[in-house]
């Protein structure tokens, strides 16, 4: 279970870059401003591309919990993708 866990985390991460990458150039190339992603992210949830910017940076934070072997005990680990 862990192992498929894990392979769901980073097919998600590899996701989540490609898509950041795509998403700033997109922004760029239509004029707008790009120096944090957060202007980016803003961009795209005004004209309707992402629902929240919120909900993007939920989905980070999640992946960050689960990415990050801070904590050895498996089930807690296995438990940050059942929030929400």
């Amino acid at each position: 279970m862990f192992e498929t866990l894990s392979s769901i985390n980073e097919r998600f991460s590899k996701l989540e870059d490609t898509l950041g990458g795509a998403m700033r150039h997109a922004a760029i190339l239509a004029g707008e401003r790009a120096d944090t992603f957060l202007h980016v992210l803003s961009f795209f949830e005004k004209i309707n591309v992402l629902k929240s910017m919120d909900a993007w940076q939920s989905m980070r934070a999640l992946r960050n919990l689960a990415a990050h072997e801070y904590e050895i005990d498996y089930v807690e680990i296995a438990g940050n993708f059942n929030i929400g």
